[in-house]
């Protein structure tokens, strides 16, 4: 299994989230929604070794996540997840092709030398759709759409097992969100990715494989 959650729950104060059985296998796709403050970009954090408190059992391919701490952590991260967030987290100065080039640069040594060797950065841009954006500027002068397509292409760089997005298309309309999710599914499937995806929006589950609902706050 490339995600699974069972029996997971975390103290944030006085207050105590719980969250779903998930069982994702390798390859798979997924829709994370429920209501505004029920935890989702939480369930986020954990599964990427960002919130180290939780309970439960928590395995992200192959590692269970709740039990690293540290630099492990941080390795973790940077070899198994990539990571698509509603602020796309870009560095606004550098440009497309620097900032892919950040998706691979806390990767080991071993990991990172492959990643690089097989990067074809030109391509993955041709896939995602940003032939003739200026890819050689300031990645702030693109679109945000354009900005979205750089976002993804650095969370493929570094050939992570497991992508979490965290609302990618709040801001595009129907039919930009569409192709948007498209090309994203048929990048994650030449690498055989996993993708969890929490969004507002249940249309989108159409184009998953599940969908997990966070019903209670």
């Amino acid at each position: 299994m490339s995600i699974y959650v069972d029996n997971l729950s975390v103290s944030l104060g006085p207050r105590t989230l719980s969250f779903p059985r998930i069982d994702l296998a390798t390859g798979s796709t997924a829709l994370l929604t429920g209501p505004s403050g029920c935890g989702k970009s939480t369930l986020l954090n954990i599964l990427s070794a960002l919130q180290p408190n939780a309970c439960g059992t928590c395995q992200v391919a192959g590692t269970a996540v709740t039990e690293l701490r540290g630099r492990a952590a941080d390795r973790f991260r940077a070899e198994n997840i990539g990571m698509i967030s509603q602020t796309l987290d870009l560095i606004g100065y550098l440009n497309a092709y620097q900032n892919v080039q950040l998706g691979v640069q806390f990767q080991s040594t071993a990991k990172r030398d492959k990643a690089v060797q097989s990067l074809d950065s030109d391509a993955l841009f041709d896939r995602l759709g940003l032939t003739g954006a200026n890819l050689t500027g300031p990645v702030s002068k693109l679109s945000v759409g354009q900005q979205q397509r750089v976002a993804v292409a650095r969370a493929l760089a570094g050939q992570p097992a497991v992508i979490l997005a965290d609302e990618p298309t709040s801001a595009l309309d129907p039919e930009s969100t569409a192709a948007f999710i498209q090309l994203l599914l048929e990048n994650l499937d030449r690498q055989r990715q996993t993708l969890l995806m929490v969004s507002h929006d249940h249309g989108l589950s159409e184009f998953m494989d599940h969908r997990i609902e966070m019903s209670t706050c």
